[in-house]
């Protein structure tokens, strides 16, 4: 399983009842892809996958190229 880096944003709640909860939120392997987004569609080539009228393979290799990102960033920031 990849390392997700934990929760991004958790949150923690107590509604006056007594009763609390967490609330998780997004990864931080979500956060990193999606701050990573717009290289990874800068870097792909668009109009490669216009000409062969593909735009979800488009997506995908961006999709792809933003978590790859991601898992950089997560070992990168798990280094000593």
């Amino acid at each position: 399983m990849k390392d997700t880096g934990g929760s991004a944003f958790p949150a923690v709640w107590n509604f006056g009842t007594g009763e609390s909860g967490i609330n998780e939120g997004m990864t931080l392997r979500d956060y990193f892809a999606a701050k990573a987004l717009h290289v990874a569609n800068f870097q792909t080539n668009e109009e490669f996958y216009k000409g062969n009228d593909d735009m979800e393979g488009f997506y995908q290799e961006v999709a792809e190229k933003s978590y790859l990102y991601a898992d950089a960033m997560i070992a990168e920031r798990n280094k000593p």
